[in-house]
C-alpha cells in the first residue's frame, strides 16, 4: 500500500506529537510505533549470509618469547649520508615483501592492530590511520622507535639477541599470512616467513661514551626463496621539518631490481620520513645459500645514493662497500618455530560489530516532521571486508540526476565518478566506458550516502560514510569554482563519534586535503554536504556549519533475513529490525516539504564496480547486476526504489509442498503444482529463486517427501 505525501497530510503530521528515534542501527520496541516497513526484500543474498558461527583466534601469544632471526649492525655514520641530519632518535619501519618487491605480507613492524590479510601491491598501501579520506588505513603506528639509552658493546652479529638489547620494542599481534615456520635449521624454514618482535639498541662499541653503532634484531624467520626483508629508518623525525620521504617517490635510486620504486606511491605513518632503505634476501643459488643486502639513500628531492652491500652466507654477511655502506654486518637464524601463528583467524557471530556476508532484508521508514528529520532502517548486513552500502534519496523531482553523471563531487575515491557516465573523454575515468547508472523513471536522486565496513575484530573494524549532493546540472560552481563538498565521517567503529557518527567537525580533513572553495577542484568537509555549502556561501568563510545533520549507526548482528542463494529462502527477511540507521535533517537531504520522497539502494563491492542482486524495491530474480554503469532500473521489472509511505507486510508462510494451500501435503498437490507451474503462479517457486521454472518441480518432490516437516515459502 502507498501512502502519498500531500500537503493535508504533511500539515497533519506537522500537529502531532510524534517519539524521536535513538540513532543505533535498531528499532528498539519504543520505536516500533514510529517505523513503517515500506519493503521486503524477493532475493536471496548473492554477497554472502551472515551466519552464526563460533570464532577462531589466532594464536600469536609466543611472539614476544622469540629471540632468534634477522640480526643487524649499522654504523651511525652510515646515517650522515642523507640529507637528513640524524637527531638522535631513530624510526623503524620494515616488512616481508615477495622476491619481485611486488607483494607485501601483513608481516609489518607496527603490526596490523590484530588479525590482517596480506597487505598486496606496495605502491597502493597507506599505513596512515583509517580517516574518511583513508578509510583502508591501518590503526596504530607502523614504525618502532629506537630507545635513547646507550648499551655497551660491541655485540655478536649472529641472529641471537644478547642480553644487551633489554626488552623487544615492538611484538606483533598479527598472525603470518607468509607460511608459518616449521623446521629448527638455522637456515631452512618448513616454509614461512614472520615478524613476531623487534629489538632494537644503540651501542657504544669502543667505550668512550657515545654510541657508535645500531644493532637490531627482527625476532622470527625470512623464508630461504629470496623474499625479502625491507627496513626503512627515519634518522631525524624529531626535526622541526624532517627530510625524507612520507609518501615514496618513483625516482629513487636503482637497488634490488628497482625495490625502491616499485613502491612508489606508499604512504607511511604521519611521523615517519623514510630518509634510508635496507633490503635483504637470500635463497639457493646452486647448492648453497647466499645472502644478498642493499642499501639506499632516500631523499624529499628524490634521487639518492644506492649501494650493493655484497653477499655472504646466512650466518654472516659483510658489507663489501667503501664509504657509504661501510661497516654493515648481517646474520640470519631461522631456528624459530614459534612467535606468531598462522593467519586464520576467523570472528564470532553474531558481533554487532562484524559481519561475514551483506544483504538488504527491508527498509524501514520514519517521517518525523515536527523534527525536521528523515529517519530510515535499512535491515540486513554490510560485510567487513569493504563491501559498500549505496543509499539515494530523492527529495525534489525538479532536481537531481536520474542517470548519474560524470562530474559529481568527489566522494570514497571517486565512487560517484565510478558508477556514472564514462563516455571515454574524460581522462580520469577509468574503464569501462558506459552510459552511468540510471534509477526507474520518476526517481531523480538529489543525495547520496555510501557507507562501508571493514576489519574482522574490534580494534580493527572500521565504519565509514561519505555523502554528497546531487545536483540536476552536476556541482554548483560560482566564479568558477565549486563549491559542492564531498563530505566524510568515521574511523574505529569502537572509538567515539563514530558510532554513532554525526557528522559535526570532529573528524577534520588532513592538512593536505582542500576543503574551502576555490582551493582546490574537489573540496571536503566533516559536516553534511548541502548545509557547509550554504554556510560557506552565506558567510564567505568555514565554521558556519551546523553539526549532526547527517547521522548514522550499523548494528551489525543480524543472523536471520535472507538466506544465500544456495539456500534461497527469503522468508524471514520481515523479521530484521538491525542494520544501517540513517537519520537526516529533511533541508539538508533537499526535500521539497510536499512531494513523495524515495530511496533507492544497493550493495556493492570494495570499488563500486560490481552490484550485487540486494536493491531496493528488488529484482525479477536473483542474477547479480554487475558492472554499474550499464545498469538502467528502468528496463527491469518493477521499481528499484522505495517510497515514504509505502508499507509492507510480512507474508504468510505455507509449506513449500502444500500447493493448493489445504493445509495439508497429499498427493493433490502435485496437480496444483502443475497448474500453478503452468499459469507461471508464484506458489511453485518452491527453491524460492525467485523465478518459477523446472528446476521447481525437484524441489517440490524433496518438499513432498519431507510432509508436515518440510520446508516453508512465502507466498
Amino acid at each position: 500500500m502507498k501512502m502519498t505525501l500531500t500537503a493535508a497530510l504533511v500539515a497533519t503530521l506537522s500537529g502531532q506529537a510524534m517519539g524521536q528515534v535513538t540513532v543505533d542501527g535498531q528499532i528498539d520496541v519504543a520505536e516500533e510505533s514510529l517505523y513503517t516497513r515500506a519493503w521486503v526484500q524477493n532475493q536471496p543474498t548473492s554477497f554472502g549470509d551472515n551466519l552464526p558461527q563460533t570464532g577462531d583466534p589466532e594464536d600469536n601469544s609466543d611472539a614476544i618469547n622469540v629471540t632468534t632471526g634477522f640480526e643487524l649492525r649499522i654504523p651511525l655514520d652510515t646515517f650522515t649520508a642523507s640529507d637528513a641530519t640524524p637527531t638522535g632518535q631513530i624510526r623503524i619501519a620494515g616488512w616481508v615483501i615477495s622476491s619481485g618487491n611486488d607483494f607485501m605480507s601483513n608481516q609489518v613492524i607496527g603490526g596490523l592492530g590484530g588479525p590482517g590479510a596480506n597487505l598486496g601491491d606496495p605502491a597502493n598501501i597507506n599505513f596512515k590511520a583509517p580517516s574518511g579520506s583513508n578509510p583502508n588505513g591501518i590503526p596504530g603506528n607502523q614504525f618502532a622507535i629506537v630507545p635513547a639509552s646507550v648499551a655497551s658493546g660491541p655485540l655478536t652479529v649472529d641472529g641471537t639477541a644478547d642480553a644487551a638489547y633489554g626488552p623487544p620494542i615492538f611484538v606483533s599481534n598479527t598472525g603470518t599470512g607468509f607460511g608459518d615456520a616449521s623446521d629448527p635449521d638455522p637456515v631452512l624454514t618448513g616454509g614461512g616467513s614472520e615478524i613476531s618482535n623487534l629489538y632494537a639498541t644503540l651501542v657504544d662499541e669502543d667505550t668512550d661514551g657515545t654510541a657508535d653503532a645500531l644493532y637490531l634484531l627482527v625476532g622470527g624467520n625470512l623464508e630461504e626463496n629470496f623474499n625479502k626483508l625491507h627496513l626503512w629508518f627515519d634518522v631525524d623525525a624529531d626535526a622541526g621539518s624532517p627530510e625524507g620521504q612520507n609518501v615514496v617517490r618513483n625516482d629513487n635510486a636503482d637497488i634490488n631490481f628497482d625495490a625502491v620504486n616499485r613502491q612508489a606511491g606508499l604512504e607511511f605513518d604521519d611521523g615517519f620520513t623514510g630518509d634510508f632503505i635496507f633490503i635483504y634476501g637470500f635463497g639457493d643459488t646452486g647448492g648453497q645459500f647466499e645472502t644478498f643486502a642493499d642499501i639506499a639513500t632516500t631523499p624529499s628531492a628524490g634521487g639518492g645514493t644506492g649501494v650493493f652491500l655484497g653477499a655472504g652466507t646466512p650466518a654472516l654477511l659483510t658489507s663489501t662497500a667503501v664509504g657509504f655502506g661501510e661497516g654493515i654486518s648481517c646474520s640470519i637464524d631461522n631456528s624459530n618455530t614459534g612467535g606468531v601463528g598462522p593467519s586464520g583467524f576467523s570472528p564470532t557471530i553474531p558481533d554487532v560489530d562484524v559481519a561475514v556476508g551483506s544483504e538488504l532484508d527491508a527498509i524501514y521508514t520514519y517521517l518525523d516532521v515536527p523534527n525536521n528529520r528523515l529517519n530510515l532502517l535499512l535491515a540486513g548486513n554490510i560485510q567487513s571486508n569493504g563491501n559498500r552500502m549505496h543509499v539515494f534519496l530523492d527529495g525534489d523531482p525538479t532536481d537531481g540526476q536520474n542517470t548519474l553523471r560524470d562530474d559529481n563531487v568527489d566522494i570514497l575515491f571517486r565512487a560517484l565518478d565510478r558508477l556514472g557516465l564514462n563516455d571515454g573523454t574524460d581522462p580520469d575515468d577509468v574503464d569501462p566506458q558506459g552510459p552511468g547508472l540510471t534509477f526507474d523513471s520518476g526517481f531523480n536522486a538529489d543525495y547520496a550516502i555510501i557507507v562501508n565496513n571493514n576489519g574482522e575484530t574490534s580494534g580493527t573494524n572500521t565504519f565509514f560514510t561519505n555523502a554528497a549532493v546531487l545536483r540536476l546540472n552536476g556541482p554548483n560552481i560560482v566564479s568558477g569554482f565549486n563549491t559542492d563538498f564531498g563530505a566524510f565521517d568515521g574511523g574505529l567503529k569502537a572509538d567515539a563519534g563514530n558510532n554513532p557518527m554525526l557528522f559535526d567537525g570532529d573528524n577534520p580533513p588532513g592538512a593536505d586535503v582542500a576543503i574551502e572553495p576555490g582551493t582546490g577542484d574537489d573540496i571536503f568537509t566533516n559536516f553534511a554536504p548541502r548545509d557547509a555549502a550554504a554556510a560557506f556561501l552565506a558567510n564567505g568563510s568555514l565554521g558556519f556549519e551546523t553539526g549532526g545533520l547527517l547521522q548514522l549507526a550499523l548494528d551489525n548482528s543480524n543472523t536471520d533475513g535472507v538466506t544465500d542463494v544456495v539456500g534461497a529462502d527469503v522468508s524471514d527477511a520481515c523479521n530484521v529490525t538491525t542494520g544501517l540507521e540513517i537519520s537526516i535533517d529533511l533541508t539538508e537531504m533537499g526535500w521539497d516539504g510536499n512531494s513523495d520522497i524515495k530511496i533507492a539502494a544497493f550493495i556493492s563491492d570494495t570499488g563500486s564496480s560490481f552490484i550485487s542482486n540486494q536493491v531496493a524495491g528488488g529484482l525479477p530474480d536473483a542474477t547479480e547486476l554487475g558492472e554499474p554503469r550499464n545498469i538502467d532500473f528502468s528496463m527491469i521489472t518493477g521499481d528499484q526504489f522505495v517510497t515514504v509511505g509505502d508499507t509492507a507486510d510480512c507474508a504468510s508462510q505455507r509449506l513449500c509442498a502444500d500447493q493448493n494451500e489445504d493445509g495439508a501435503v497429499t498427493p493433490t498437490d502435485f496437480t496444483a503444482w502443475i497448474n500453478n507451474f503452468n499459469n507461471n503462479d508464484a506458489r511453485a517457486d518452491v527453491n524460492q529463486n525467485g523465478s518459477v521454472e523446472p528446476t521447481d518441480f525437484t524441489a517440490w518432490i524433496a518438499a513432498f517427501n519431507l510432509g508436515l516437516a518440510g520446508p516453508t515459502c512465502s507466498p
